[in-house]
């Protein structure tokens, strides 16, 4: 993850930590200049990962770009 981006993402990133999944769709985010800068949308999952004991160790975060999707469907309405 870029750490600019943290502000944007944190209340999913805080409920995996929590032991909660989180789930967004087409969330908004603005992309550091790195990563080819400009809004971009994305749906993305946020899943706790637990040892044996059941601990939260981590997260997984799997996200996928809907950009395109996003930009057509406001260009129909």
């Amino acid at each position: 993850m870029w750490p600019a981006l943290y502000p944007e993402v944190a209340a999913e990133v805080a409920s995996a930590l929590a032991g909660v999944p989180a789930h967004v769709e087409d969330h908004r985010v603005t992309l550091p200049w790195e990563a080819g800068g400009g809004e971009r949308w994305f749906s993305s999952s946020y899943s706790p990962l637990r040892d044996a004991a059941g601990n939260v160790l981590g997260f997984f975060h799997a996200a996928f770009e809907t950009t395109g999707r996003v930009l057509l469907a406001q260009r129909a309405d």
